[in-house]
């Protein structure tokens, strides 16, 4: 495939992020794409996870509302 759509907008107050949580599974979603990838998230329950220590790591472009 060449572009990659992924929403991730899961929103809770307990920061429960679902089977993403796995980073081997975040890792099968996301490599599939050839040439782009967006990922929609809920930054509130994302934030302090794994998924947004390998987006810094990754130097994933981030926009926030």
């Amino acid at each position: 495939m060449d572009v990659i759509i992924l929403g991730m907008v899961r929103a809770n107050d307990f920061g429960k992020i679902g089977f993403t949580e796995d980073l081997k599974r975040f890792n099968v979603a996301t490599t599939r794409a050839r040439k782009h990838l967006a990922c929609f998230v809920n930054c509130e329950t994302y934030r302090g996870s794994q998924l947004e220590e390998f987006f810094k790591m990754h130097k994933v472009h981030h926009v926030e509302n």
